[in-house]
């Protein structure tokens, strides 16, 4: 009988995605479940516990149970932490779920977050990424992500984002495309065809054909704006050079960031609860330099050959997942 693992999904398309993804890498029987939260949502982890008192309407959760529960982020930690409680089964996280640690038998978490080395965290340089099937390369991509806690996106760093992707299109002779994303300001997609007329510009939303993954698969080059560590994950999946253009971050985090005990907060406190700091967007692209991920051009962040050390880290996790279902 092949091992039964229950997702936890939420509200973010990119965490969503590495569930997914870290999902089928464990192999076995899936099952998702899409929870939506109260306003308890915002109380930390730890004072809820295993709990799901924070969730809107009642998940049908029961048996059979499963043998591994695989979510992100903070919100669905204490439902997780639920299931296994009645289940006994082992919880596998990615991200920084703000909860501690040892509620977990596996932690997947990328530089950004800050999360402390314990025996059960498993660094990765980038996000897990679905695969893409590449055709033949035609078209200079881009991809717009929007503000967070931790990045803006300006009118001025939207036009320096134009510029990049028109001077990459006429490098390589490519036609040029860009996609916004869920998080993508409103009007963003109406400030690139205006300041692109001649790209491709598909404007993300929930209903219609989105062409995304396709457009991946296409891509000759690709350029990513700084904000979002997904996008920039499924660029290099890809295997096509990559380009990042680092978005600027509010100004407190800059008066943070000039203080050791303030660096250190955003290098290492990812597991606490309302006193973590947010993703470190600024140490993620240190971190991809200082491993050789990445090289400076200009003003931009420019990755090649991330595709193999991406499998290999994947690999990685795999035997990880294995090794607690085995």
């Amino acid at each position: 009988m092949s091992a039964s693992v229950w997702l936890l999904l939420g509200r973010n398309a990119g965490d969503n995605a590495q569930v997914r993804a870290l999902g089928a890498m464990a192999g076995g029987d899936t099952r998702e479940f899409a929870l939506s939260h109260n306003l308890l949502k915002e109380a930390p982890a730890a004072w809820l516990g295993g709990s799901l008192a924070s969730l809107r309407g009642r998940p049908e959760f029961g048996p059979p149970w499963p043998s591994l529960v695989i979510g992100a982020g903070r919100r669905n930690a204490p439902a997780a932490r639920w299931i296994a409680a009645r289940s006994g089964a082992r919880l596998v996280w990615l991200g920084r779920p703000r909860a501690p640690l040892d509620w977990f038998a596996l932690v997947l978490a990328t530089p950004q977050y800050g999360v402390p080395a314990e025996p059960n965290v498993l660094p990765l340089t980038l996000p897990l990424s679905a695969e893409t099937p590449r055709a033949e390369p035609r078209r200079m991509l881009a991809l717009l992500g929007g503000p967070s806690w931790s990045t803006r996106i300006t009118p001025d760093y939207l036009r320096s984002f134009a510029a990049a992707a028109a001077a990459l299109a006429e490098e390589t002779g490519a036609p040029l495309s860009l996609a916004t994303s869920p998080r993508s300001p409103a009007g963003a997609a109406a400030a690139m065809r205006r300041l692109l007329p001649g790209a491709e510009v598909h404007e993300w939303r929930k209903v219609g054909e989105n062409p995304y993954r396709r457009w991946l698969s296409e891509a000759r080059e690709i350029l990513v704006s700084g904000d979002s560590v997904s996008l920039l994950s499924d660029a290099a999946a890809t295997g096509a050079p990559v380009s990042l253009l680092p978005a600027p971050e509010p100004g407190w985090m800059s008066v943070v960031r000039a203080t050791g005990p303030g660096r250190r907060w955003l290098s290492g406190a990812g597991a606490r609860g309302l006193a973590a700091p947010p993703p470190d967007l600024a140490g993620f692209h240190a971190a991809l330099l200082a491993r050789g991920w990445a090289q400076r051009r200009g003003a931009l962040l420019r990755i090649e050959g991330a595709a193999a050390r991406m499998a290999a880290e994947r690999a990685e996790a795999t035997a990880r997942l294995a090794a607690l279902l085995g």
